[in-house]
């Protein structure tokens, strides 16, 4: 084996060793691509004042969050129902239609709803009478939310579930 052997040995090899490391290093890009737009959905309470509490849907993720599904579980059970009539299952499965004078407000994601980071969607406005406080927090603590969310990516889903 003479020199020319040798040199074009190496460079067979050092070319190999390269092509390896782009390899690899487009594997690190790409995956941190998808963590740097990866989104979080969260769901948050808020008593406002001793006669309002507030739950809002928050995107706490670096990147968009694309609602996949929305559904309500009361006492471990999905609440039946899409659409307008979801809610109205809800609080009526509580029991808020009954509790003094309480009064509802609500809006509800849609399926491929986009929301970016650190955009927050009212889901439910609870007012009530001051003496039915008590109430409303019992009910409201039997409430879970559960919504399915995807990147932009839309190859991965995750999944909050819980209820503030």
């Amino acid at each position: 084996m003479d020199t020319s052997d040798i040199i074009a040995s190496s460079a067979v090899i050092i070319a190999s060793i390269a092509v390896g490391v782009s390899i690899w290093q487009g594997y690190l890009q790409r995956k941190h691509f998808r963590l740097s737009v990866k989104p979080n959905i969260s769901v948050h309470s808020d008593h406002t004042s001793e006669e309002e509490v507030i739950f809002t849907m928050r995107s706490n993720g670096l990147g968009p969050a694309i609602i996949k599904s929305f559904a309500i579980e009361v006492d471990g059970k999905q609440v039946p129902s899409q659409g307008d009539g979801l809610m109205k299952n809800a609080l009526i499965g509580i029991g808020i239609d009954v509790i003094g004078d309480a009064k509802c407000k609500h809006f509800l994601p849609s399926i491929d709803d986009v929301y970016g980071p650190g955009e927050d969607l009212m889901l439910l406005d609870i007012t009530y009478d001051p003496e039915s406080r008590e109430n409303i927090k019992e009910a409201i603590s039997r409430l879970k939310f559960s919504i399915n969310y995807s990147s932009i990516y839309q190859n991965d889903e995750h999944t909050f579930y819980g209820n503030c």
